[in-house]
């Protein structure tokens, strides 16, 4: 039988929550090997790294397009080195548009394909749940109510937590974390984890502070999660009063007063953190044009959407300008209801989560495939 296991994780988030499996995994059984998509963290947790995900962090249609002869051949080896290696089984996190595709050749070579971090065809593209059905094995679900809605189609689905719960849980330091901060209220901005996300939303955010800096003495932090993103931060023109820092994000959320975050995981990160904040999100007009015909949910941000309301304030395309952003993170800081009920939402979305230990999970049942 196979020792291997194939992993493919193509964003910064899925590499941090693949490496947190990928250890539970190890101390389970040392003989396992483990090849194929991630980033830094898979890389130093001993995955043999087929390519590296900073070079497959694609924004919007148009960058897809671009790069698709790129993608392909990097799809192209992942199935080289599977024919080479015969993995029982692969883990494949987030990432759908390349991920999907890669379950689709797995099944035809009978590998078990378990999928964590599921897509989100609940908010738009409701067609990927057959595709679901045809390519997986076993859907690890990280929201209750993907959950049921998977069963719903007749998807073997598992519900086994939500990995922020659990990485946050276990960093009980980050308040005393030393972070160079400055005077005043202290400002996370978290611009995004992809060099489109930075160069579309980035700018908005730092001419934002300058002007929340005319009326209120504040602090700010950008939070990075890789070289990669602080080293193009870097090459930009960002004053030297805000600083950046790299690999410290739930640090950085945790001591802040408030943030801006681009949508995204981080969003809730800051929730589980109770850290209040602004959404913010710009990407191309194309890419904007097609999102909305086929989103279906009135919110964008995962924190509004487990909860059903309006907890977060939503600054998209044409609204996430620098006024708009500092208008809504200055009711964040000197209304104190306003704050009040952003933070008792908070509540609700982690009683939602519950309290699962989601990598301990998803390890049982992938070892599954080997014992």
């Amino acid at each position: 039988m196979s020792n291997t296991l194939l992993i493919s994780a193509g964003e910064v988030s899925g590499d941090r929550h693949g490496a947190e499996v990928i250890s539970i995994l190890r101390k389970a059984d040392d003989s396992l090997k483990f090849f194929g998509i991630g980033g830094d963290i898979l890389d130093q947790k001993g995955v043999e790294l087929i390519e590296h995900s900073n070079k497959l962090a694609f924004m919007g249609l148009s960058e897809v397009v671009r790069n698709y002869p790129f993608i392909r051949s990097v799809m192209r080896k992942v199935l080289a080195k599977v024919d080479v290696y015969k993995p029982i089984a692969a883990l494949l996190v987030d990432y759908p548009g390349f991920n999907l595709q890669l379950a689709k050749e797995l099944k035809k070579r009978n590998i078990k394909v378990y999928y964590f971090i599921s897509p989100k065809f609940w908010a738009w593209n409701y067609r990927r749940v057959k595709k679901l059905k045809s390519r997986v094995d076993h859907m690890l679900s990280i929201f209750p109510f993907e959950a049921e809605l998977l069963k719903q189609n007749k998807i073997h689905t598992t519900y086994v937590g939500n990995p922020l719960i659990e990485q946050i849980n276990c960093q009980k330091e980050l308040e005393k974390i030393a972070l160079p901060w400055r005077s005043g209220k202290k400002i996370a901005i978290l611009p995004g984890s992809r060099k489109q996300e930075i160069d579309f939303i980035l700018p908005i955010l730092i001419e934002a502070s300058e002007k929340l800096s005319n009326n209120l003495e504040c602090s700010f932090i950008i939070a990075v999660p890789n070289n990669y993103i602080a080293q193009i931060i870097r090459e930009m023109d960002i004053p030297k009063s805000i600083k950046i820092v790299l690999g410290n994000t739930l640090a950085v959320l945790k001591q802040a007063d408030a943030a801006w975050i681009a949508s995204g995981t981080a969003t809730l990160e800051a929730a589980i953190l109770n850290t209040p904040h602004v959404l913010v999100y710009k990407t191309s007009t194309l890419t904007n044009f097609f999102a909305r015909i086929v989103i279906k949910l009135p919110y964008v941000g995962l924190v509004n959407i487990l909860s059903a309301h309006h907890i977060c304030p939503e600054l998209l395309q044409k609204n996430a300008n620098a006024e708009n952003l500092v208008d809504e993170i200055s009711l964040i800081i000197n209304k104190h209801q306003y704050r009040q009920t952003m933070l008792d939402g908070f509540a609700n979305v982690r009683h939602i989560l519950g309290s699962k230990l989601c990598s301990d999970e998803v390890a049982k049942e992938v070892l599954k495939s080997y014992h």
